[in-house]
């Protein structure tokens, strides 16, 4: 009963607020406020990524429109710490992995160390290690590595988009992947230029396939 009290009177206090509308939330109300979910519009089907004359498979909860709901929450998740929204993305994102049945392991898409550090975290780590642990699946943090920290390629052209990020991962060791179907988590997916680098280097790994995975494109 007292604990309950000290909760209200912190709530009074320190009212909780939709991320996105910075309205005050009502007490049971999820963290993303009912009606700016309603107005973050869901992907309805998978695209596709066309690379080297193979395409992939890209599995997307919402619909990524410039200075909409979606992209608001996503610059709130990865640039002011606030890692509850990527948790309830993952949330959203972890049941479109259902229809992938042959898959075991996920693979998030790496920051330079640089980055990560002035950052707190990887913003595509924290997805994919909820959706591993909503769909009884193994993260794999290792297998790719960036070698190069680029400046954010949000404001550049497509063509420089590619251009900058060819060449700026690694690959460690992966003979336990061969012959695996594996899912490359990203937080969002336009050109498809990071997850494209990133892609090149998993196909030299032996007869795999790739599913990529993200909160909107």
């Amino acid at each position: 009963m007292k604990l309950q009290i000290l909760w209200d009177c912190l709530e009074l206090v320190f009212p909780k607020s939709c991320p996105c509308c910075k309205n005050v939330s009502l007490r049971n109300e999820p963290l993303v406020c009912l009606k700016c979910q309603s107005s973050m519009v869901k992907q309805r089907k998978s695209n596709h990524l066309h690379l080297n004359d193979k395409t992939y498979n890209v599995v997307s909860a919402y619909k990524f429109y410039r200075k909409g709901k979606t992209q608001k929450l996503i610059h709130e998740f990865k640039y002011n710490n606030r890692i509850e929204i990527g948790e309830f993305f993952a949330e959203k994102m972890a049941p479109h992995l259902q229809n992938i049945k042959d898959s075991k392991y996920i693979i998030p898409v790496p920051i330079h160390w640089k980055k990560e550090r002035l950052r707190g975290y990887n913003q595509s780590y924290v997805l994919g290690k909820k959706i591993a642990e909503l769909n009884g699946l193994q993260l794999l943090e290792n297998v790719l590595y960036r070698k190069s920290d680029n400046k954010s390629q949000t404001k550049k052209s497509r063509y420089h988009r590619f251009s900058k990020i060819d060449g700026a991962f690694g690959l460690k060791e992966t003979s336990m992947l061969e012959n695996e179907h594996l899912i490359l988590v990203d937080d969002i997916v336009t050109t498809g230029a990071t997850v494209g680098a990133c892609i090149r280097q998993l196909e030299k790994i032996q007869n795999i396939r790739i599913t990529i995975v993200c909160i909107a494109n």
